[in-house]
């Protein structure tokens, strides 16, 4: 019986598997300036081609690419300033929740949390506030609104004319941003799927190429836009 010994132990197998090798840039914007290049490129080689796409159709989905990307971005750009605005709302309805607060201890004393619900204000995290989901919240100024009136704080600091005002800036505000979100969701899946057509025909031309150049292919793939072997 043969025996081992550490020097003449058979190597063991690696399980690591080999890396695939990615053709195209993953970051959208640099997407589309190799998907540009490689299309200009098939357009000036007509000698090129797929049986399923033609250079003319390939410039056309470039193209929309491109404008669902700038549609995607432009939308998305909008949403830095809806944010800032609810974040500015939040602020001020939580100061005044806890102005609101003092109010209705002073009224209902060792009952006061017993009431806080009929205002809208829950216990999130151990605190007691109106809800931290926006849309949650939105529901809950009308609760406070309704709660002020009928309990006499409608002449007080944050009494009716606040949280009137308050509640409709923030519907105005939410409305514009989820508005935003709903564009920017539909823009970014038009734009994700236009972009894995593209990226199909770029690697079958990239397969075509170093088939038609098996020589020379790496320094073609190059001139037709693509950089890299290996993004």
């Amino acid at each position: 019986m043969k025996q081992y010994f550490p020097e003449n132990l058979p190597a063991a197998k690696s399980s690591a598997m080999p890396k695939s090798q990615r053709t195209t840039p993953v970051a959208d914007i640099d997407f589309l300036s190799v998907a540009e290049k490689v299309s200009d490129a098939w357009m000036a080689n007509p000698q090129i081609t797929l049986i399923w796409k033609t250079s003319n159709v390939f410039q056309d989905e470039v193209k929309a690419y491109r404008d669902l990307l700038k549609d995607t971005r432009s939308s998305a750009s909008q949403r830095p300033a809806q944010t800032n605005v609810l974040y500015t709302l939040d602020k001020d309805i939580n100061i005044a929740v806890n102005e609101v607060k003092v109010y209705i201890r002073k009224k209902w004393k060792t009952a006061a949390e017993a009431n806080y619900y009929r205002f809208g204000i829950v216990k999130e995290s151990g605190n007691y506030r109106l809800p931290k989901d926006r849309d949650e919240r939105r529901n809950a100024l009308q609760l406070m609104i309704d709660a002020i009136k009928e309990d006499g704080f409608s002449t007080e600091e944050y009494g009716l004319a606040f949280w009137n005002a308050i509640l409709a800036n923030y519907t105005a505000a939410l409305d514009v941003s989820n508005r935003t979100d709903g564009v920017v969701s539909s823009s970014s899946g038009a734009k994700n799927q236009m972009k894995s057509q593209v990226k199909k025909v770029l690697t079958a031309l990239r397969l075509c190429l170093r088939a038609n150049y098996p020589d020379t292919y790496r320094q073609i793939i190059r001139q037709w836009g693509w950089q890299k072997e290996d993004y």
